[in-house]
C-alpha cells in the first residue's frame, strides 16, 4: 500500500503508512511477549509439598498454609510416612535379629564340627596306640612261642637220641636195656677188633 502511494507521488502519506505499520508490528511483538512474562513468575512461585506432594504457592497466606497442613491429604500422607518408617525400622530390626541368630547358629555348628573332628582325631590316635600295643604284644607272644618251640624241639631231639642216661647214671639204650647188661651177657674172651660179635 505504501508502495502504491509512493508510485502515485504521495510521499508523505506513504511515509505515514510505513510508520503506522512499524508501530503496529512493535505493539504486536509486545503483546506476544507479554503472556510469557506473566506466566514465568507464576511458575517460579509454585512449590511441591515434601509430605503429600501437593502444589503450594510460595509466600501464600498463613491461613491457607495451615489449612493445607491440617487437611486430610497432608495428614494422611504424614501418617502413612510415619507408618512406613516404623515398619522399615521393625523390618531392619527383625533382619538384624535373624542375621545374629544365623551367625550364632553357624558358630555353634562350626564349634560342634570342630569338637567332633577333635574327638575323632583323639579316638583315631587312641586306636592307633592300642593297635601298636597289640602289635607289640603279638610280637612278644610270637617270640615266646618261637622260644617254646625251640625248647620243645631240643627236648624232642634229646628224647629221640639212641643213648640216654638214667637216674643211676648208667647208659640205657632206646629199648630200655642196660648197655652194661648186654656187655655182661657176652661169654668168653673179649673180642678183638677183627672178630665178629656173636650174640647168644
Amino acid at each position: 500500500m505504501a508502495e502504491d502511494l509512493g508510485c502515485q507521488g504521495k510521499v508523505e502519506e506513504a511515509q505515514g503508512v510505513m510508520k503506522l505499520v512499524d508501530q503496529l508490528k512493535e505493539e504486536r511483538q509486545d503483546l506476544e511477549k507479554q503472556p510469557g512474562q506473566e506466566e514465568s513468575p507464576m511458575i517460579k512461585q509454585m512449590e511441591v509439598c515434601d509430605v503429600c506432594g501437593a502444589f503450594l504457592i510460595v509466600g501464600d497466606a498463613p491461613q491457607r498454609q495451615d489449612e493445607h497442613l491440617m487437611g486430610k491429604q497432608h495428614a494422611g500422607y504424614a501418617q502413612v510416612r510415619v507408618e512406613i518408617e516404623r515398619r522399615k525400622v521393625r523390618t531392619i530390626a527383625i533382619l538384624l535379629l535373624k542375621l545374629l541368630k544365623y551367625v550364632f547358629e553357624c558358630k555353634k555348628v562350626r564349634d560342634e564340627i570342630e569338637a567332633r573332628e577333635a574327638t575323632e582325631t583323639k579316638l583315631k590316635l587312641e586306636r592307633e596306640e592300642r593297635e601298636k600295643e597289640r602289635q607289640l604284644e603279638r610280637e612278644e607272644r610270637r617270640k615266646k612261642e618261637q622260644a617254646g618251640d625251640e625248647v620243645e624241639k631240643e627236648e624232642k631231639t634229646r628224647e629221640s637220641s639212641p643213648m640216654q642216661i638214667d637216674e643211676t647214671g648208667d647208659s640205657v639204650n632206646t629199648n630200655g636195656k642196660d648197655v652194661n647188661e648186654e656187655s655182661s651177657c657176652h661169654h668168653g674172651p673179649p673180642l678183638s677188633e677183627g672178630d665178629t660179635k656173636i650174640d647168644e
